[in-house]
């Protein structure tokens, strides 16, 4: 049967129905590896993608500076807020917000952070097994999709060709900045920024960013586009009962990719009339979703705190800008000739355009998630439009000289940058005072601190501390104002507090009048003005004085609304969410 032909796709020839077969390129057939050649090559990469991203973990653990540990993991918030939401689950299945310098109520389900908590080993240990197992599942994943989106060794090889060229375009002028200009360097450094950070995928892309929930949500992204494909060419029940079950894990465990998975299915069963299977997906994705939304209206703390999470892709541009030539260069090839032969084609058209377009829904969540798994997608599809693209074929046959030039260059530059990259991570990551990316050592006085910290004070007390030690004190199971810009709900203006303390205004009062303070980390030296009559030295330590604040005790969370006076939900998610809640907790009246 052909498709529905709606959008346009006027031209589009009938579904491939055997497009699983053995395709021919020359006398080479497209061989299907084995089982186990597949996962020992996922093991193989995944292992060594990892130790590319933590490069700056492992040359801190090797070398650190004189008067400084090894933290382990990289100096960032994300880490620590993880090993915070370890521990609270250790005992139990949801976790209070401990950023957040209020009394909340356990209601943060994250069930990657719960496997780790219920693992027989010691946490930091879980979480790298852990996240090196989803390293495997992605690169699986990753291999799975080759297969299925290539229809030749020659195509696969391409791809693979293509995605070493997706590096941001300031990311190269970065690199030939650190060789040959620092002040060119740090003027173009965000662009290493957004390869390894903002636009981080925990698989190919990533270093600033090393976060298995990354890694998660790109697996899921590739093996539900690849059953997507897979069940147009040949529907059997178990291939839709895979792609159900990837899209309920995904919505449930990392609730972002779905947004683009699920559409992205949707829209591509109902191309070829299949109600029935768009309608299950539906399903499926809403199901995964459904105890988020539970959670979001029996608390209003985590309301709030889903209003905070930003990170927006707001501009068309971002996209090039972060992807590089392989984006320009499709895009011409598209605009030239859309058509394509057949239904993986089609949806790796569909995955291209909803990543593209879902960020700029009102409402969309933390819209860098939505481009996990983006870099492979832009890949798969570049190397199938090329390798059929009558002009280039006759460029590389008519010009081979001129054709493989550009091709070395367009290969050699993009990977010599990434080659810079790795090394500057490496040494950022030992680095007391790093150039350009976050270091993996800390002061071993604040090691030391932090540790008495976690063994001496009670929980349900807030600590007044600075701001770079704040979140590794959540992490030992303790309150800390400021110590997380999201999970805090009001972090500008923690901070704001904090530092105006540190730096020797008289606002102690009001802070431990506001947030209820009981514990005060006072750096020595610090020209921080404190109230000696309220006051009790609990430690001495090595460049720090502990001090407990008489009458100090933690208050309720009171609400946004009642924090900041002109707050509103905005988005037209928060403002269902809010109304939703609103008439849930009158339901419970009754």
């Amino acid at each position: 049967m052909a498709p529905v032909l709606p959008f346009g796709f006027s031209n589009i020839p009938p579904m491939d129905r055997n497009l699983s077969m053995p395709l021919r390129t020359g006398n080479h057939s497209f061989q299907v590896w084995a089982a186990y050649q597949k996962v020992t090559a996922a093991i193989c990469l995944g292992t060594l993608l990892m130790i590319l991203h933590h490069l700056g973990v492992i040359a801190a653990q090797l070398d650190p500076p004189a008067g400084y540990s090894a933290l382990g993991y990289l100096n960032n918030l994300d880490v620590p807020q993880y090993l915070t939401w370890i521990l609270a689950t250790k005992t139990s299945i949801f976790a209070p917000n401990f950023h957040a310098p209020w009394i909340t109520e356990p209601a943060l389900f994250q069930p990657l952070m719960l496997l780790v908590a219920r693992m027989p080993f010691q946490s930091l240990f879980s979480y790298y097994a852990l996240h090196l197992v989803m390293y495997w599942l992605a690169s699986f994943s990753l291999i799975e999709a080759g297969i299925v989106f290539c229809a030749s060794p020659r195509q696969l090889r391409l791809a693979i060709v293509i995605l070493l060229c997706e590096t941001p375009l300031k990311m190269i002028v970065w690199a030939v900045g650190t060789l040959i200009s620092p002040a060119l360097a740090g003027a173009f450094s965000d662009g290493a920024l957004d390869f390894s950070y903002y636009s981080a995928d925990g698989l190919f892309r990533g270093g600033q960013s090393n976060s298995m929930t990354l890694t998660f949500g790109t697996a899921a992204m590739l093996a539900g586009f690849t059953l997507v494909a897979k069940y147009l060419t040949d529907p059997k029940p178990w291939i839709l009962a895979g792609l159900l079950i990837v899209c309920s894990g995904s919505a449930l465990i990392h609730p972002y990719e779905i947004f683009v998975l699920a559409p992205g299915a949707i829209i591509s069963f109902l191309l070829y009339r299949k109600w029935g299977q768009a309608a299950l997906v539906a399903l499926a994705s809403a199901l995964g979703m459904a105890p988020h939304f539970f959670f979001l209206l029996r608390s209003k703390w985590l309301l709030d705190n889903s209003e905070g999470i930003h990170g927006t892709v707001n501009t068309l541009a971002w996209a090039p800008a972060v992807y590089g030539f392989p984006f320009l260069v499709l895009i011409g090839l598209m605009a030239l000739r859309f058509s394509m032969p057949s239904a993986s084609d089609r949806v790796l058209q569909i995955w291209f355009f909803a990543t593209l377009l879902v960020p700029f829904i009102p409402g969309a969540p933390f819209t860098f998630h939505l481009f996990d798994g983006f870099a492979y997608c832009l890949a798969f599809l570049l190397a199938r439009v090329a390798s059929t693209d009558r002009q280039l074929r006759l460029l590389w046959e008519q010009r081979p000289v001129l054709a493989k030039g550009l091709a070395w260059g367009l290969v050699t530059v993009p990977v010599a940058s990434v080659a810079v990259f790795l090394i500057q991570l490496a040494s950022d990551g030992r680095a007391a005072e790093p150039k350009y990316f976050l270091s993996s050592v800390v002061k071993t006085k604040d090691v030391q601190l932090v540790e008495w910290v976690g063994h001496n004070l009670p929980a349900g007390k807030l600590i007044l501390s600075p701001t770079a030690i704040a979140p590794w004190i959540t992490a030992k199971g303790k309150h800390a104002l400021a110590s997380h810009d999201v999970m805090s709900i009001t972090y500008i203006d923690q901070q704001k507090q904090v530092q105006s303390f540190y730096s020797g205004q008289p606002v102690f009062d009001s802070i431990a009048g506001q947030y209820g303070v009981s514990y005060v980390v006072v750096p020595s030296g610090s020209p921080a003005q404190l109230p000696a009559n309220r006051l009790r030295r609990m430690a001495l330590l090595d460049g720090y004085e502990v001090l407990e604040v008489e009458g100090g005790g933690m208050k309720p969370y009171p609400g946004l609304v009642q924090l900041q006076p002109d707050f509103h939900y905005g988005g037209a998610k928060m403002a269902v969410l809010s109304k939703v809640r609103t008439a849930y907790h009158w339901l419970g009246l009754l």
